[in-house]
C-alpha cells in the first residue's frame, strides 16, 4: 500500500513539473498569436490600401477619395496643432489614453497604425493608437497628445508598451538598448527608420520629458522601470534617419542623417540608484532561467523520493 501511496506521490509531483514547465509557454504561445494575427490583419490592410494609392497613381480613381490620403493629411494637421499649441492637453498621464483617430474610419479593421520593429530587443509588435488598457495588452500604442507615427520636423511620436505581458516580452529587454541601435516604424505610407540617441530614467508623472523638441524628428520609446517595481520610466529617444536620396528633400536641422550618429551615450539619470537596473537585470535573468531553475528543483525532489522509498524498502 506504502509503494502504491509512493508511486502516486511521484505522478502528482511529475505532473506538478510538466504543469509548471507548460504554462509559460501556453500562455507565451496563446498570446504570440493572437499579436501575429492582429500584425497579419494590419499587412492584408496595409495591401489593400497600398493597391488603392497606386490607382490613384495611375488615375484610376481621384485622389480625393482616398482614405490613406486623408488620413495622412489629418495626422499632418494633427502634428502641426499641437506643436503649435505646446501640446498643452497633455497635462497628465490620462491624457495618454486617448486615441486621437478611429482608424475603422479610414478603412483600417483596427485601431492599429503600423508595426513596431526593434532588433536589438528581438521584437516585432502590432502598434496601436491610444494607450488604453485593451490596446496596452495587445501592443505597443502611441500615447495620445503626441506626434502621429508620420515622421516630418517637429515631431516626437511617443510610443509605449508594457515591460512584458502574459509571456509575450514586450518592452521588457529596453535596457538592451543602446546608443546607435534602430529602431523601424512601417506605417500605411512608408518605412521610417530611426536611431537612437539618447537614454534616461524619470519619474512616472514627468510628462516634459516626451515633449516634442523643435526641429526633430524622432520617436520616444517608454516603459516603467525597475522591472517588477514600475516606480519610475525608462526613456530611449532616437532620431529619423536619412537615406542620401532623401537628404535633398529633407532639411539637415529637421533629422539626423545616416551617417551621424552619437559617438558616445548618456547615462541614464544619476539620482536613480545603479542597484535599480542591477534589480532588472536581475529578475530577468531569474525569469529567463525559471523553467531551468524549476526543473533542476523537481528533478532534486524526484530524486529524493526515490532515495526515500528505496530506503523505505530496505
Amino acid at each position: 500500500m506504502k509503494r502504491v501511496i509512493s508511486r502516486i506521490f511521484m505522478i502528482f509531483i511529475f505532473l506538478g513539473g510538466f504543469a509548471v514547465f507548460m504554462y509559460p509557454l501556453a500562455t507565451r504561445w496563446f498570446a504570440k498569436h493572437e499579436s501575429d494575427k492582429v500584425l497579419n490583419d494590419f499587412k492584408s490592410d496595409l495591401v489593400e490600401l497600398q493597391q488603392e494609392q497606386q490607382k490613384i497613381e495611375k488615375g484610376e480613381v481621384s485622389e480625393t477619395g482616398s482614405e490613406l490620403t486623408r488620413l495622412y493629411a489629418d495626422m499632418k494637421s494633427y502634428n502641426e496643432k499641437i506643436f503649435r499649441n505646446g501640446q498643452s492637453d497633455l497635462k497628465d498621464p490620462f491624457a495618454y489614453e486617448i486615441p486621437v483617430f478611429n482608424l475603422e474610419e479610414y478603412g483600417f479593421s483596427n485601431n492599429v497604425i503600423g508595426i513596431l520593429n526593434i532588433p536589438k530587443m528581438e521584437v516585432e509588435m502590432p502598434m496601436y493608437l491610444g494607450a488604453t488598457k485593451a490596446n496596452m495588452a495587445n501592443g505597443a500604442v502611441v500615447l495620445g497628445n503626441t506626434s502621429m507615427p508620420i515622421g516630418g520636423a517637429n515631431t516626437n511620436t511617443v510610443i509605449a508598451a508594457h515591460r512584458g505581458y502574459k509571456g509575450i516580452k514586450m518592452f521588457r529587454d529596453i535596457q538592451k538598448m543602446e546608443i546607435g541601435d534602430d529602431i523601424t516604424l512601417t506605417t500605411p505610407w512608408e518605412e521610417l527608420k530611426y536611431r537612437v540617441s539618447e537614454i534616461r530614467i524619470v519619474g512616472k508623472n514627468d510628462i516634459y520629458e516626451v515633449f516634442i523638441q523643435k526641429n526633430e524628428d524622432m520617436i520616444t520609446l517608454v516603459t516603467c522601470h525597475p522591472y517588477t517595481k514600475n516606480t519610475h520610466r525608462y526613456l530611449v529617444y532616437a532620431k529619423r534617419v536619412v537615406s542620401l536620396d532623401e537628404k535633398e528633400t529633407v532639411s539637415e536641422s529637421d533629422v539626423e542623417t545616416s551617417d551621424t550618429i552619437a559617438e558616445t551615450q548618456q547615462e541614464p539619470d544619476s539620482t536613480i540608484s545603479q542597484d535599480n537596473l542591477e534589480y532588472s537585470d536581475t529578475q530577468i535573468w531569474l525569469e529567463d532561467n525559471l523553467m531551468i531553475i524549476g526543473g533542476a528543483v523537481i528533478m532534486v525532489m524526484i530524486l529524493v523520493g526515490m532515495i526515500v522509498t528505496r530506503d523505505k524498502k530496505g
